[in-house]
């Protein structure tokens, strides 16, 4: 009985090294795809949180609140609002360096850091054209984002001590 103990072929191996390669090149390129989205989605939850956050603490603020004043209506915007009905008692809003910022009965300076990536923070009074004695509230825009997306969110918040 005669046995063949040749082995492999150098074209055998440049063959098969040839595919694993493809399916290594493949696999790393399909795991490199997925962290990018793994980090997008990340980000994106993070805005997210941000945004509805700030959203609803000024939103909190606004109703529990005697009355507003805005200061500068706008994309850096600039909102008092006061917490007592002689107005000697206030929390401030401002954005300075995308960052919005909060302050108590400090209206030129707010010190405290309240949020981060604000790109924009306006509030107008609503209805539109109407002004700090006949509003019935202030629409609030916000914009949140980072190098790669922004978030818009915009909201309706109504008097409710006034």
């Amino acid at each position: 009985m005669k046995t063949n103990n040749r082995g492999f072929l150098i074209v055998e191996l440049i063959v098969a090294v040839s595919i694993m390669s493809v399916i290594i090149l493949t696999l790393f390129a399909l795991l490199i795809v997925s962290i990018r989205g793994w980090n997008n989605g990340e980000s994106s939850l993070e805005l997210n949180y941000n945004a509805r956050e700030t959203l609803d603490r000024l939103t909190k603020e606004i109703r529990e609140g005697s009355g507003v004043e805005i200061i500068d209506p706008s994309e850096q915007g600039w909102l008092k609002v006061y917490k007592s009905e002689d107005k000697t008692e206030f929390v401030t809003f401002r954005l300075k360096n995308n960052k919005l910022f909060l302050g108590l009965n400090n209206i030129q300076n707010p010190n405290s850091e309240f949020s981060n990536y604000i790109k924009m923070f306006r509030v107008e009074y609503y209805p539109k054209d109407s002004s700090q004695i006949d509003a019935k509230g202030v629409k609030i825009y916000l914009r949140v984002g980072d190098i790669r997306q922004s978030i818009y969110l915009n909201t309706c918040v109504s008097f409710r001590n006034i």
